[in-house]
């Protein structure tokens, strides 16, 4: 879809915000015309996962960012959060 929408055979594509930046950081420029939806990160576990497993994922994932590695990660990455 990007490149159709490049090329000019569609007009709007959906995007996330770190395409959006990265795109306007090149040559190939497009303009916001509409924001879908703000949505923070998050992971979805099936239902069954037991409530054990979640809790312990909750925590590690509350380690990682207290202790500035999900910064670390984030920066690695060229990610800005929060946009």
């Amino acid at each position: 879809m990007l490149r159709k929408l490049m090329a000019g055979r569609i007009d709007l594509i959906p995007m996330s915000e770190n395409m959006f930046r990265s795109m306007n950081n090149t040559e190939k420029s497009v303009e916001r015309v509409v924001t879908l939806s703000e949505q923070p990160l998050g992971i979805a576990c099936n239902r069954g996962v037991p409530d054990d497993i979640i809790a312990r994922l909750q925590a590690s994932l509350d380690r990682v960012r207290t202790d500035g590695r999900q910064q670390s990660i984030y920066q690695h990455y060229g990610i800005t959060w929060p946009p």
